[in-house]
Parts: structure tokens; sequence; C-alpha cells
């Protein structure tokens, strides 16, 4: 039987609360993310690389709920730093709770725009389907992703040899080929 052993969330602040919680026992720091726009391989409706295609009817645009998950929270947070949350979220045609179903809307074609983690789309099963633009620094900052040990792990010693690995150079230069960036971008 597989036991989830580690937690690698979108925000380091569900490491910290599982910490104060008393779930999570020790953290290494692996990478960094970044949120991007996202569009459909090829970018067949021509999408600017602007944030306000988000508030354009044109554009079937899928979002994340900012009550339920890390790229919701941060969406929230950078189409509001933009002065378009509103607009976006009237917009907003569907409201999901996790990056794997904004990958899957624009993978089965049901949207054309959404903001998603920059990692997700570098990996295997979404490479061939979506593109990323990158959302100006000002409005899009630059995670921490942290990985946390649980508390409940029956093998704790393995795990730690794990952290060290993953939070080494080499580590991280595995994270980076997933999109997951050694250094902040």
């Amino acid at each position: 039987m597989l036991q989830v052993i580690f937690n690698l969330p979108g925000s380091e602040s569900y490491i910290k609360m599982a910490t104060t919680d008393g779930l999570v026992v020790d953290s290494v720091h692996v990478g960094f993310n970044r949120a991007a726009m996202m569009v459909r391989k090829g970018n067949p409706k021509a999408i600017p690389q602007d944030l306000g295609a988000m508030k354009n009817s044109d554009y079937y645009v899928v979002i994340g709920n900012p009550d339920s998950g890390s790229i919701g929270k941060e969406t929230k947070k950078i189409l509001t730093s933009a002065g378009i949350f509103d607009d976006a979220l009237v917009n907003a045609r569907e409201m999901t709770t996790d990056s794997k179903r904004l990958v899957d809307v624009l993978k089965n074609g049901e949207a054309d725009l959404v903001i998603n983690w920059h990692a997700t789309a570098t990996w295997s099963a979404n490479m061939d389907h979506v593109d990323t633009m990158a959302i100006d620094k000002k409005y899009a900052t630059s995670k921490r992703l942290v990985l946390g040990l649980l508390a409940s792990t029956k093998y704790p010693a393995i795990a730690r040899k794990f952290m060290t690995y993953a939070s080494s150079d080499q580590g991280r230069k595995i994270f980076d080929r997933y999109g997951l960036y050694r250094v902040e971008q």
C-alpha cells in the first residue's frame, strides 16, 4: 500500500498552517513557481499576452476559486493588483477548485484562457495541449515551494533523506526540469 509522506502545495502558507496544526513536522524549500496565463496549444484564438484578456467576453475564461485553492487565491491577488478582478470574475464562465481542472478545461477545448501555475504546463501529460504566457512580475511574483514531511509517515528517516536530496542543487535541477524554478524568477 502506498503511503503519503509529503505535502507539496502550491503555496507555502499551507505548509505553515499544517505545521501549526501538527500535521507537518519538517519542511524544506525546493524551488519556486509563478502563475501564468494559459491557453490551448498554439493559441488558436490569438489571445494577447495581456491580463486585460481575462475580462474580454470574446474569450471563454475559467478561473480558480479564490476560496478553495492556491491558484485561485493567487489569481485573485494578481487580478486585484491589476485592478480587474471584478471584471474578470463577471466575465468568467466557470470557477473551479484547482489547477488540475484549469488544465483540463483547456485540454478538453472547454475554455480559451485561464491563469494557472506555470509548472503544470511543463508536465508531460499537459505540454502538448497548453501554452503559457508570462504575467508581468509586478502582478505575478515567484512563490516559494516547500516540501513538508507529514507527521503521519511511518518512514521518517527515508523521508528526510529524500528531503535532503530534493532541496540539494541536484534535486532542484530535477524540479527545474518540471517547471519549478531553482531560483526566483
